[in-house]
Parts: structure tokens; C-alpha cells; sequence
């Protein structure tokens, strides 16, 4: 099984990203709420369950250890109960894609993990968990934010610079994140890391505190003290390419989707695996905007919500080094649902066909299930408007 097929097996699991970030996020401005917000004890409870496990999603030996048992079994309820009355309590985010189901799935999620681990599987309801929590950190980067959350009664001592960078970025503690990532790219023991810190780290930069400059500056500064492969070489090179053009970008009036579709075409038009040429930067800018546009209410931006989550389907599959678990058919499914028999339905299906097909591609060939056949019968159905030939796919 190929590790895209495996990922794929967590299609029905995205829109875990979407709750997670919508719940940790309110909890973020918990604090600047008014007493009567109906959400605030809530958000509260679920930002506490979150940080009190982050000690034991990172060691086995203490997540496997019966004396901690009572103190999980607690966190993990915290974010259950917080989870089912906060969502239901907060109705801001009805119309983004995958929410209407994401309350029972993650429940679902969170009850299988809390059985498993009472019937002594911990190993499987430590990963149950580590799926979930890892969801948060794509959708929480969405796009440009704001407000900075602080949690001066913090400590996360047993977790090493990297761990500590995720935690921060899941819970919108960006200058943080910043700072520990940067952190393990120095750090010796993990070498192996320091790439994926990297990645995250120019996240913030491109889609949370757009700043090209500082991006520049920082990585000029890095790369005489930290050895790269020749790939890896390549790689930053070409973000700081591209961070070079944005810098000099003229100023203009262009149509946020026009940008954002002008930054698509650039960045696949730059993508040469033998050169190492890859268009990551303005990708990650262009997901950002169209981020921007599924939460605008403007009429306008409204008419263009098809084409939005065409793209982001789009863009999202040329990143999977950057959002392992934010999977494009997820965007691509809602647009064929949402607008059929539309150009960009037609489209999201032919990308999401080839997706699907890839994953399930293997030396004895292609052997799609028949539930996913069905799948796909259906949505082509929606996005043509004719049944399809049942040879096909």
C-alpha cells in the first residue's frame, strides 16, 4: 500500500481539521470574549484538555503507564463534552466544507481512542489521538490572523523544540512557533526533523504573519550555519525566490481570486522536478486567499464559491509536503456536491478521479474498492449530470 493510499483512508477524517481549528481557536480569544459568550467555559475546557495531553501524545511510556490513566481518561472526556457543547453552541462556521458531519466523526474518533484505551490498546488509542490533534495545525494556518494567542501558564518541558513548534501552531501561538522551530533546525538531535520544521515554519510567514522580508532575512541567516543536502539546498533556494518576487510585487487592485489564480498558474508553471523548481511559496500565498474568500459573506465571493474550492483542492494536492492530513478531495468532493453540473465540478472530478486512482495504484495495478467505485459513480453522476458507463471510473 502506498503511503497516499494510506492517507487517503482518512478522507471521511478531514474535516477533523476544520472542527479542531474552529474549537481551538475560540478558545484562543477565549480571553478576550465578553463573560456572556455562550461558547467561552467551553473553548476553555477544550484548550485545557488540549495542552494537559500534549505530555502524553509525545511519550509512549507515560501514555502506557496506569498510573496516568485517570488523568487521560479526564483530559480526553474534557475534550469530548467541551467539543459537542461548544460546537453546537457557536454556529459561525455552518457553511465551510465537511462541518455539518465533523461533531459526530471526531466524537466517533474520540470514543473509539477512549475505549481502546481502557481496553488496553494503548498504542492504538495513542494514535487515534495523534491523528486528531494533528489536524488542527493546516486549518488553524489558513490564512492571515490577527490575534496572537498567549498562554503564560505554560509548560512544555517534557516536549522537545519541534513537538513544542506544533503545539504552538495548533494553538495560535505563532511568535512561538516561530521561535521553536527555528529551534529545531539548529537542534542536533534533530536533524531529521529540521526540513518539516522549516516547512512549518515558513507557513507562518506565508499564510498566518504574511512577511516576505523577515523570511528573507532569517533564512540568508540560516543557511551558512546549518548543513543541507543539495536537495534540501535546492528547496530553500527556491523559496527565497519566490519570496523575492513577492517582496517586489507592484501594488494593485487585482480581485482576490484573480491573484490567487495568477499565483497557481506561476507556481505550476515553476514546478521542474529536475531542477528542484517548485512554485511552494506561492501556493502556500494562494490558499491563503482563497481561505479568505469561503469566510467572506460578499455576494461576489459567494457566486465564486465553487471555483474557490476547485482550487483549493487544487492547490492543496501540489502541497504534500506542507498539509500531510489536509487532504484536497475534501474540497474537491464539495465543490461537485454543492455545485453540479458545473465547469468546476466537471474539473474537481477529474482531479479527484486521478487522485483516487493514484492511491489505489499498486504493482498488480489498479484496484479500486467497490464502495470507492460507488463513490465516484456518484460524484461523476453530479458533476455531468449523466450516469456514467459502469466499465469506468
Amino acid at each position: 500500500m502506498s503511503n497516499y493510499h494510506a492517507l487517503t483512508k482518512f478522507n471521511r477524517y478531514s474535516a477533523l481539521s476544520l472542527l479542531i481549528w474552529v474549537l481551538i481557536a475560540s478558545a484562543s480569544l477565549v480571553y478576550a470574549q465578553s463573560s456572556s459568550s455562550p461558547v467561552k467555559g467551553e473553548m476553555a475546557t477544550v484548550y485545557r484538555s488540549f495542552k494537559g495531553l500534549q505530555k502524553y501524545l509525545y511519550s509512549r511510556e507515560k501514555f502506557s503507564d496506569p498510573k496516568f490513566e485517570n488523568d487521560i481518561s479526564t483530559l480526553i472526556d474534557g475534550l469530548r463534552q467541551g467539543i459537542h457543547r461548544a460546537s453546537s453552541a457557536d454556529p459561525r462556521f455552518q457553511n465551510e466544507p465537511g462541518f455539518s458531519s465533523t461533531v459526530k466523526v471526531l466524537n466517533e474518533m474520540l470514543d473509539d481512542a477512549r475505549n481502546r484505551f481502557f481496553e488496553g490498546k494503548k498504542d492504538y488509542a495513542l494514535w487515534r489521538l495523534k491523528t486528531s490533534a494533528n489536524y488542527c495545525i493546516s486549518c488553524h494556518t489558513r490564512h492571515e490572523i490577527k490575534i496572537d494567542f498567549s498562554d503564560s501558564d505554560l509548560n512544555l518541558d517534557d516536549l522537545n523544540a519541534f513537538e513544542r513548534g506544533e503545539f504552538f501552531l495548533a494553538s495560535r501561538q505563532f511568535d512561538r512557533a516561530k521561535d521553536a522551530f527555528m529551534a529545531a533546525v539548529f537542534d542536533p538531535d534533530l536533524t531529521y526533523l529540521k526540513m518539516e520544521a522549516l516547512r512549518k515554519w515558513l507557513i507562518v510567514y506565508t499564510r498566518v504573519h504574511p512577511d516576505p522580508l523577515s523570511a528573507i532575512s532569517q533564512l540568508n541567516r540560516l543557511r551558512p550555519k546549518v548543513k543541507f543536502t543539495r536537495y534540501e539546498e535546492e528547496e530553500i533556494v527556491g523559496w527565497l525566490e519566490s519570496l523575492r518576487r513577492w517582496q517586489n510585487e507592484p501594488k494593485s487592485q487585482v480581485p482576490v481570486i484573480a491573484k490567487a489564480e495568477n499565483l497557481i498558474r506561476q507556481a505550476l508553471s515553476m514546478n521542474d522536478p529536475l531542477l528542484g523548481k517548485k512554485g511552494t511559496v506561492e501556493l502556500l500565498r494562494a490558499s491563503s486567499l482563497l481561505h479568505g474568500l469561503l469566510e467572506t459573506k460578499e455576494d461576489k465571493a459567494s457566486n465564486d464559491r465553487g471555483h474557490v474550492l476547485y482550487l483549493l483542492g487544487l492547490t492543496y494536492s501540489e502541497l504534500p509536503f506542507f498539509f500531510v492530513n489536509e487532504l484536497p478531495e475534501l474540497f474537491l468532493e464539495q465543490c461537485i456536491r454543492e455545485y453540479p453540473k458545473t465547469r468546476d465540478a466537471q474539473q474537481a472530478y477529474a482531479l479527484y478521479r486521478d487522485i483516487i486512482t493514484l492511491g489505489y495504484t499498486g504493482s498488480a495495478g489498479t484496484r479500486l474498492p467497490d464502495d470507492v467505485q460507488l463513490t465516484l459513480r456518484e460524484l461523476h453522476d453530479l458533476a455531468y449530470g449523466i450516469p456514467q458507463l459502469k466499465s469506468g471510473v
